[in-house]
């Protein structure tokens, strides 16, 4: 048992308090199979691989000075909940943002208290329109506007972005899918599927999460 801690000396080691280990494990911060009951001399004891269990009692000390046991719970589960909220200096590492939409995005809407998923999301759109579509930052905002008006109908249907010129004028659409049939003007862009997007994102901020964890 020379790779082995027991939970007796792991509290000491550690300094930390019974209930609180099983508030982690309960919480799946800590997985349930780390604990190991095995036995001694004594009767039953639960036991953890040290380096293992060393390592995430470690990053939970630090992660608590960033984040609630709430967004704790999300990270180590996986996944990326839509009340994810980051800070400047984590929003800058995504890649796929383009700077200028987001600096434009923080003069319109300052986010002192971070960006949540909503806010990451819109300007993901926002930068893929603009990088990949050549769209203008003026139609971009237009568009941002328009989905944030419309989200909750957003997660009912799968809504589309088009967008028309007619004249010089550049004309952005959010609509359902397949409910346009005829518009008079040349099509620039046609069904950008926004829920792809929200996938997109989601599986961009889990990678970017377990990359995290890795370290």
């Amino acid at each position: 048992m020379k790779n082995l801690v027991s939970k007796q000396d792991l509290l000491k080691e550690k300094n930390i308090s019974y209930g609180q280990l099983y508030r982690w494990k309960r919480m799946g911060l800590i997985p349930e199979d780390w604990f190991k009951n095995m036995p001694t001399k004594t009767g039953q004891e639960t036991f953890f691989e040290k380096d293992q269990i060393y390592k995430r009692i470690d990053k939970i000390g630090f992660l608590r000075k960033e984040m609630t046991l709430t967004e704790m719970e999300s990270y180590f589960k996986g996944g990326v909940p839509e009340d994810i909220r980051l800070r400047k200096k984590e929003v800058l590492n995504l890649k796929i943002l383009s700077p200028e939409i987001l600096k434009v995005y923080e003069s319109l809407y300052i986010k002192d208290s971070g960006y949540s998923f909503l806010d990451l999301l819109y300007i993901y759109i926002g930068s893929d329109l603009h990088l990949n579509y050549d769209i203008n930052v003026e139609t971009v905002f237009k568009l941002i506007k328009e989905i944030d008006l419309n989200y909750k109908k957003l997660k009912e249907f799968n809504f589309k972005i088009s967008i028309y010129i007619k004249l010089g004028i550049v004309i952005p659409v959010l609509h359902i899918e397949n409910s346009i049939y005829f518009f008079d003007g040349d099509i620039i862009l046609k069904d950008y599927d926004i829920k792809k997007c929200v996938n997109k994102l989601k599986k961009e901020l889990e990678n970017k999460a377990n990359e995290n964890k890795s370290k």
